[in-house]
């Protein structure tokens, strides 16, 4: 009998012990298996982490020069649509213009990296010289941060100062090289999203389309502008723009 309790006791103490060492196995298992999830949590958190900052140092690498001041593009765009419609003036938001890969010649196949909305319309508006005035005060409202909305211009030469208050900054209008008349009518051709209003430019609601339905931007620009490559860099300097002055400490 008591050999039989002894052997039961070695056996209940060995099974004890069986379940002990596989308690501590499937803890160790479960340990390893949790230590293995955070880490590849964290480094997919450090991934993502990583991915957000390229993404916003490629973001501001690839600011639109057109939304920012006066380019060559800008130039040569304003200035088909000016001459493709006869107008006085011409309006083109900076948004609607290419800036990176520039082609070597304008065609077919490459005229949508000066204008990527190529089939976008080009209208004729009657505007008053003083709507025009506010147009283009509009454009420079958020300068100098980037804006979409900053217009290129042919057949326009004006100053942005800066240094005044938004709705005050534009001064020394010129159209045709001769001095802003507020009352006069001149033709605009300018992008249907600015003529429709887009960009904030509501006064050309005020104005009158003429000249017909409009004509895509991409057919003017293979048309009728003059490019060159090596000028891609210099603009003509239609656009004066005073920059901020740094106060005095």
């Amino acid at each position: 009998m008591t050999r039989a309790w002894c052997g039961c006791r070695v056996a209940f103490a060995q099974c004890a012990e069986s379940l002990s060492e596989k308690r501590r196995s499937k803890m160790k298992y479960i340990k390893i298996k949790t230590a293995i999830f955070v880490a590849i949590a964290v480094a997919a958190l450090f991934a993502a982490a990583l991915a957000v900052c390229m993404a916003a140092e490629q973001e501001e690498e690839a600011v639109n020069p057109s939304e920012l001041g006066e380019t060559y593009i800008g130039d040569i765009v304003a200035d088909a649509m000016r001459a493709a419609l006869k107008a006085d003036a011409a309006l083109v938001q900076g948004g609607a213009l290419g800036y990176s890969d520039l082609p070597d010649k304008i065609s077919e196949k490459t005229v949508a990296d000066i204008v990527p909305f190529s089939s976008d319309l080009v209208v004729t508006v009657q505007l008053k010289g003083a709507a025009l005035s506010r147009i283009l005060e509009k454009g420079c409202a958020l300068l100098p941060r980037r804006s979409s909305a900053f217009l290129q211009v042919s057949g326009v030469t004006f100053t942005c100062d800066l240094n005044k208050a938004v709705g005050k900054r534009v001064s020394s209008v010129k159209i045709g090289g001769k001095p802003l008349d507020p009352a006069k009518n001149y033709i605009v051709a300018a992008t249907e999203f600015l003529s429709s209003g887009g960009g904030g430019m509501k006064e050309f609601r005020d104005g009158k389309v003429v000249g017909g339905d409009g004509v895509p931007i991409g057919d003017i620009v293979l048309d009728n502008a003059r490019y060159d490559k090596k000028k891609t860099d210099s603009p003509e300097g239609r656009i004066t723009v005073i920059p901020v002055e740094e106060k005095e400490k």
